[in-house]
């Protein structure tokens, strides 16, 4: 019966230590040590992110590059960026073209207007995108493989893209229509909102 009880007592013994060394150990964690991971992965800051955020004076892009010598990584990052933006001004100048010409052309010459506006605004995108200017550039050598990260942002501003088209325009004798300079600045002007408003709402801004 002795026997019994110094076991019984022993096991509460041992019950209690060890109960009292947890809560020790709980205790001692210190709660800012704690992380939680997130669901959605590591978020990712990016060179050169901020210098490519559109304005109400510019639009702006930013490639990126992962290559094995740094002048390769510069050149695909630059051409990275000149494509996206080429997206974007080619979405702009679409969007233009099929409005601005429908609504001065009339209902029969639209066509014509359309595909002759089409084309030269086309060719103005791609001369306003090789005189793009850089605005950040960063270049980093990985730590694992030895090769290069390049970041390079540039960007086009909206004003002498407005003049340009209203250069070519104003100039323009094929197109048979009259052309109102201040009614196309104002209509130039309501595409560019709508443009920034749709990639605000895209999170591209």
């Amino acid at each position: 019966m002795k026997k019994i009880k110094s076991f019984a007592l022993a096991s509460v013994a041992a019950i209690l230590l060890a109960s009292c060394g947890n809560r020790q150990m709980v205790s001692s964690q210190d709660p800012t040590t704690t992380t939680q991971s997130n669901p959605l992965g590591t978020k990712i800051e990016l060179p050169c992110v901020d210098a490519s955020m559109d304005d109400d004076e510019y639009f702006r892009a930013l490639g990126t590059s992962h290559a094995i010598n740094m002048q390769s990584a510069r050149e695909n990052a630059l051409s990275s960026a000149q494509q996206m933006i080429r997206l974007r001004l080619g979405g702009f100048v679409q969007g233009f073209v099929s409005g601005y010409g429908g609504t001065t052309a009339g209902q029969t010459a639209t066509d014509k207007v359309q595909r002759h506006l089409q084309n030269q605004m086309d060719v103005l995108v791609e001369k306003m995108i090789n005189d793009a200017q850089k605005v950040c550039e960063e270049l980093y050598q990985d730590g694992t493989d030895g090769n290069y990260n390049a970041f390079i942002a540039i960007q086009i501003p909206k004003g002498k893209l407005v003049d340009e088209m209203a250069d070519i325009l104003s100039k323009d004798e094929e197109l048979e229509i009259e052309f109102n300079e201040a009614q196309f600045r104002e209509y130039a002007r309501k595409r560019m909102e709508e443009m920034k408003k749709d990639a605000e709402e895209k999170g591209y801004r």
